[in-house]
């Protein structure tokens, strides 16, 4: 395998600088679930529909709404709407305020502008108050692929609960999705199946009676399908007809060390009383210590009161009104901690109980230790509110004494606040607290400076009529600090016009011996020659990269020239990426620094050989670890910077990139690839002259 450097001389195949290269074809932002609609026991529900665009130019995007039940093969024609720079656009009761059509079904959004945010709220109109939830708008490339489980772990059915499942397919071929129900010990309850047609939504109501299973308030699934989709279901309480979703996660997502942002056994403003009821699931097959951690809000709490359970394997565990019946708190909220020796999955919902009652509330899942938000990090929230409603921000702060920055697109102050050192905290009406002019809608940005930050937020939005809340999560955009966060260190340019050794093998037992020069490194440009040989050829390849560094400290790849000799000839390409791909840092490496690399389009032009236009899908890496001990296969120990790359190959398996590189010397070390079908290749520095 030949290599391309890039500035730093963090090695990119190929093929990995291809697959990371991608399409100027439109982003596809996928709504689930949508309604102009009547339910049962006189509900009336609507879906609004809000895009943020934190982007400095306008934004052009197309809005589809995807009938229930339909063959959408042919997509609809789309409605076309321009968000501002900086700005959003709200759309209320969109499926009859945008298309003039009732019923249910999905909402595509398309869009060639990267990074905007997507999200809805399908809500029970009421005269005097709503009860609803919230439904972001996730990548189409994110859906559930064929052959993987979708697990959906809070669902009930009683005489005070209905639970329905629903899916919104993602392409153009009919297909069945797998509805199987299991109760709290791991027993099968019963299966359903549903056809889903192209581009289809449809959902199962009262997924229990279809399933032939029997009434029970602790239960999930498990959804398979032979097309990509997303599944969801919503939990709805007959007396409000208030939903809750429960979107499904892959056991990929299970971690071992999780955070409940909030939990409450306490009363609020408008005379509510708020509970909490905890789901959690052991994804293995052997049994699971389960360690809570209770937070308790605006405390410093550096030695939380615990508690510690046992799971059988793929046993869902209730603990219903858990502030209250498992820590024995009354009057308290705060955050609480999940550590297991066994991955998990949990979900826990918080709710106001009413003088009837009758309850309202929300979905609040546990988040895995590694998705917290770190110094640098932008976490967007869309459709806040103070119009009827009002709107709470809540933080998990599990790092030092924490200043996050927080910006209302739309009006109000830049406003900063302290988190303490391992604590939960709330800011109540927040949008009152930084000045945001009454009856206003908009997106609020929080970020910290503090090195070594590690926190998490998420915003409630709560309906002044009904106390009923649902809950906005972030949208995340993570970037590396230029100057400062925690364990940063900055990595030499690499030696000019010497000749690095390498050897490459595969798992297949194939192997190649390389030599790779450094002709020029600056900051615009890596010119790299590499004389490479196997059992079948030599090569000799030149290739260029142009890249800009922009101000989060990333390279910007715009562009690669190629020239191979080999058997006597001359092969050249040009691949071009459109707008630039991200690749990571530049210069600094700062430890769990993370970046995304959005979808770009790019174009392959081969002589000779034909010009090749294709799509490729989103990236992501995350700087593992800085000032890393790595003993080289001739025996000299560096000093490395450790990072990571995933990427997605195939539309449905991760690809997993690993590379070590030299402080000081600023050339790849080692690097481990492991591809989809689960093949792998692994580089290493032979020499250093």
């Amino acid at each position: 395998m030949k290599f391309l450097f890039d500035r730093r001389g963090l090695a990119l195949s190929t093929v990995a600088a291809c697959l990371l290269a991608s399409p100027i074809l439109a982003e596809r932002y996928v709504i689930p679930a949508s309604a102009h609609a009547n339910g049962q026991n006189g509900a009336r529900y609507r879906t609004d529909l809000t895009i943020v665009n934190p982007g400095a130019s306008a934004a052009s995007v197309s809005i589809r709404f995807l009938p229930a039940d339909e063959d959408n093969a042919t997509l609809p024609t789309p409605a076309t709407k321009t968000v501002p720079a900086n700005g959003q656009i709200a759309l209320d009761d969109i499926v009859d305020s945008l298309f003039a059509r009732s019923g249910g079904g999905s909402i595509f959004v398309d869009s060639t502008t990267t990074g905007l945010v997507v999200a809805s709220r399908t809500y029970n109109q009421l005269p005097d108050r709503s009860y609803g939830m919230y439904l972001p708008g996730a990548l189409a490339d994110s859906a559930l692929p064929v052959g993987q489980t979708g697990h959906l772990v809070f669902l009930a059915k009683s005489d005070v609960y209905r639970s329905n499942v629903g899916f919104a397919s993602t392409t153009g071929t009919l297909g069945t999705a797998t509805v199987r129900l299991y109760g709290g010990s791991g027993q099968l309850l019963g299966t359903t199946s549903r056809e889903v047609k192209p581009f289809g939504q449809t959902q199962i109501n009262d997924v229990f009676d279809a399933a032939g299973a029997n009434a029970t308030t602790v239960a999930r699934a498990e959804v398979t399908a032979t097309v990509p989709l997303f599944a969801y279901a919503t939990v709805i309480d007959n007396r409000t007809g208030d939903p809750f979703p429960v979107l499904a996660v892959r056991s990929s997502t299970a971690a071992t060390s999780l955070v409940l942002t909030a939990a409450a056994h306490a009363s609020g403003a408008n005379d509510s009383k708020f509970r909490s009821d905890l789901r959690v699931f052991n994804t293995s097959e052997s049994q699971a210590t389960l360690t809570l951690g209770l937070y308790v809000r605006d405390q410093s709490t550096p030695n939380p009161e615990t508690r510690s359970i046992t799971l059988g394997g793929r046993q869902l565990l209730a603990l219903d009104d858990v502030i209250l019946a498992t820590f024995g708190k009354d009057g308290v909220s705060g955050a609480i901690t999940l550590t297991s020796n066994r991955p998990l999955l949990a979900l826990s919902r918080t709710y106001n109980v009413a003088a009837d009652g009758s309850t309202s509330g929300q979905e609040l899942p546990a988040i895995p230790l590694t998705d917290y938000l770190v110094t640098g990090d932008t976490a967007r929230f869309a459709a806040l509110s103070n119009r009827n409603a009002r709107t709470n921000l809540i933080f998990f702060n599990s790092g030092p004494q924490t200043d996050v920055t927080l910006t209302f697109r739309g009006g109000g102050n830049v406003v900063t606040r302290t988190l303490l050192a391992s604590s939960m905290s709330q800011i109540n009406s927040v949008l009152d607290e930084l000045g945001v002019p009454a009856d206003s809608t908009g997106s609020l940005d929080v970020t910290s400076t503090t090195p070594n930050a590690k926190y998490w937020a998420l915003a409630t939005v709560i309906d002044a009529g009904s106390n009923d809340p649902f809950q906005v999560g972030p949208a995340i955009t993570r970037f590396q600090i230029p100057n400062g966060g925690g364990g940063c260190i900055d990595v030499a340019y690499p030696r000019l016009n010497v000749a690095f050794p390498y050897l490459s093998t595969t798992s297949g037992g194939a192997s190649q011996t390389s030599q790779t020069s450094y002709l020029i490194v600056n900051n615009t440009t890596t010119r790299t020659r590499t004389l490479a040989s196997t059992s079948i050829a030599s090569t000799d390849t030149t290739s260029t990269l142009t890249y800009a560094v922009d101000s989060a400290g990333l390279v910007n790849l715009s562009r690669i020239d190629t020239s191979t000799q080999t058997f006597g000839f001359t092969i050249s390409s040009v691949l071009t990426c459109t707008p630039s791909q991200i690749t990571g840092p530049s210069v600094r490496f700062c430890e769990g620094a993370t970046w995304d690399s959005p979808s770009v389009s790019q174009t392959l032009v081969n002589n000779p050989g034909p010009t090749i236009n294709s799509q490729s899908v989103s990236g992501n890496g995350k700087v593992t670890a800085v000032n890393e001990s790595l003993t080289s296969s001739f025996g000299r120990t560096f000093n490395t910077v450790h990072i990571t790359r995933n990427f997605n190959a195939t539309g449905t398996a991760t690809v997993k990139q690993e590379q070590w590189a030299a402080v000081d010397e600023g050339i790849l070390v080692k690097e481990i690839s492991t591809n989809a079908d689960g093949s792998s290749s692994t580089t290493v520095l032979t020499g250093l002259p």
